[in-house]
């Protein structure tokens, strides 16, 4: 399982695996949601990564219906928000698709654990509440006390 700054910091940490010993990696990482259906606190398993043109399936079968766009920059204009949203994207986030081209690449397992963080479109993430930061607080103690269930989905 890999935790790490955000950005492409992870190609590093995916640089140092031995992909001939690798069987699967686990993003543990934080989102922003542009899907009304998703809470600040749930946790995520996007499907589908989008980087730039590229279009990155996980091998993995959640039954979601998640589409991460990854950026490389904070986004807060609510204009191109919405159009990520009106294009199919429901969560934001800096490391996904990069893990997701990696897995793809080396046809390994490959999936991100995401807690939503923030919902760009309804709320900046500077103005989380003190309630909001226990729900994040609450997912990361749930993710750790049951973390089996998570890495061997």
């Amino acid at each position: 399982m890999l935790k790490v700054p955000p950005g492409s910091f992870i190609l590093n940490c995916l640089k140092s695996l031995d992909e001939n010993k690798v069987k699967r990696v686990v993003l543990l990482g934080f989102c922003g949601s542009l899907d009304s259906r998703l809470k600040i606190g749930d946790v995520v398993i996007p499907q589908i990564a989008i980087y730039q043109k590229r279009r990155v399936k996980t091998l993995v079968d959640t039954k979601s219906d998640y589409v991460i766009k990854t950026t490389s920059h904070m986004i807060l204009d609510n204009l191109v928000l919405k159009d990520f949203y009106n294009n199919g994207i429901n969560i934001l986030d800096m490391e996904s698709s990069y893990l997701y081209d990696w897995g793809d690449y080396n046809k390994i397992l490959v999936y991100s654990l995401l807690i939503v963080s923030d919902k760009p479109l309804e709320k900046p993430f500077y103005e989380l509440s003190k309630k909001e930061y226990s729900l994040i607080d609450n997912s990361i103690t749930r993710i750790v006390n049951n973390l089996a269930k998570y890495i061997l989905l």
